[in-house]
């Protein structure tokens, strides 16, 4: 800003304008300095969010809801057990739940958090994987909308996260029945 340049027979020639160089640097200058703080700002919201979910969703709870998908489904038999508990003799097959996955990406004003959890189905006779599939949730807001109110937004996706995980995973087990069939005319 301040000056005109042009480019005559390749070499560029700059212009000054006299009266219009001054405002422009402070100007120029007032633009940077009011980058560098929109970017203190959302370098701290990030800083606040992460602090807000440190402690992300657990494996009981994830298990829990999964469970409570499949005490739904006739013929089954859901129990959950603790990994040092020993497995009932009559149990045909065990569900494995764990949360596999969680990110928080910021782009620009916005930040997307997403977490994905895997499940995989074991035959307990002789430990064949029948089974094996993986749900995500994905929420994008802005930054100062995560942040807000103790970060209320986050424990809304949060509970909300494990709940549409844990029905998904049930539901993609049990619940689900691929139809084979073709359409004709």
């Amino acid at each position: 800003m301040g000056r005109i340049s042009k480019e005559i027979g390749g070499v560029p020639i700059n212009i000054p304008i006299p009266g219009v160089q001054l405002p422009a640097a402070i100007i120029g200058g007032l633009v940077g300095i009011s980058m560098a703080e929109i970017q203190e700002f959302r370098d701290r919201m990030t800083d606040d969010l992460r602090a807000a979910t440190d402690r992300p969703l657990s494996n009981d709870s994830l298990a829990n809801d999964v469970f409570w998908g499949l005490r739904n489904v006739p013929g089954v038999e859901p129990k959950i057990l603790d990994l040092e508990v020993p497995v009932p003799e009559d149990t045909d097959a065990l569900l494995f739940v764990a949360l596999s996955d969680f990110s928080i990406k910021v782009e620009g004003k916005e930040a997307v958090i997403e977490t994905a959890a895997a499940a995989r189905l074991e035959r307990r006779s002789d430990g064949t994987t029948l089974f094996r599939t993986e749900a995500r949730y994905s929420d994008r807001d802005t930054l100062s909308n995560w942040t807000d109110g103790d970060a209320h937004l986050w424990r809304e996706y949060r509970n909300f996260a494990r709940h549409y995980i844990g029905r998904e995973l049930s539901a993609a087990l049990y619940e689900r029945i691929a139809v084979r069939h073709a359409i004709e005319p």
